[in-house]
């Protein structure tokens, strides 16, 4: 509870027996870090998609499958693990600036 009301900045007055509860704002270091973080996304996904697009082809020509079903879970699947690995690769962009 501690490191989430540390995160979100949240402060709770009190005004006799009810609760003001109030969220603090985000710092220009905070808004500048989002900034960041939101060009690079704009960035790595122009990578992403074709990247995925072309693993679910390619896997769909060269490699052999079960089924149109095991092709298509194998092909989102790695389409998640591409995602995840896209959400990493932003804090090195941050890092970098």
């Amino acid at each position: 509870m501690w490191k989430v009301t540390k995160a979100l900045k949240i402060t709770v007055s009190w005004n006799g027996l009810i609760p003001k509860v109030q969220l603090g704002a985000r710092s220009e270091k905070e808004k500048e870090t989002e900034s960041f973080d939101s060009q690079a996304m704009k960035y790595l996904s122009y990578v992403l998609y074709p990247l995925c697009l072309g693993g679910a082809v390619y896997s769909l020509i060269y490699v052999q499958h079960k089924s149109w079903y095991s092709w298509s879970i194998n092909s989102l699947v790695n389409g998640v693990y591409a995602f995840g690995f896209l959400f990493m690769l932003p804090q090195l962009f941050v890092n970098y600036k």
